[in-house]
């Protein structure tokens, strides 16, 4: 049932119709929800953590201005503690998906200070990923993560 009703988000949120309805929905509790699917992964399980990271890289592709709306939810530290603490589930449609949730927590300065140095440093979750797109990081941090290849 969350799936389903996760993946109906992920449709309404590409419907311009619906921007101001789910503009609301990701206000209210939303963010809360899935920040707990997200930190209880083990519980979950992979293809509903797969789903909740979708709906959050479509609704800050989508509506890029919240970003720092979702920021301040806390729900991108969630995110980099499922990832680098816990350690994404150890599916090839989650390893997959990760470049494209890096790249939609990096959309600000913020998300972008918050994102690349953990990664730098965690260098294990970077061999895991295999095929993390270096043209997705802005050129300034280049340097920084040559030395990881």
């Amino acid at each position: 049932l969350f799936k389903s009703i996760l993946n109906f988000l992920k449709k309404t949120i590409q419907d311009q119709t619906m921007a101001e309805s789910i503009r609301h929905i990701m206000e209210s509790t939303l963010p809360k929800s899935l920040r707990h699917i997200i930190s209880n992964c083990d519980y979950y399980g992979a293809s509903l953590f797969l789903v909740a990271l979708e709906v959050i890289q479509f609704y800050v592709f989508h509506e890029p201005s919240l970003l720092t709306n979702m920021q301040e939810t806390g729900i991108t530290d969630v995110i980099l503690q499922a990832l680098l603490v816990k350690g994404p589930p150890a599916t090839k449609e989650v390893l997959q998906f990760l470049p494209a949730i890096f790249t939609a927590m990096c959309m600000n300065e913020a998300g972008h200070t918050i994102l690349i140095f953990p990664l730098i440093i965690n260098k294990n979750l970077l061999k895991r990923i295999g095929h993390f797109s270096i043209q997705e990081i802005r050129s300034s941090d280049r340097n920084r993560i040559n030395f990881l290849r």
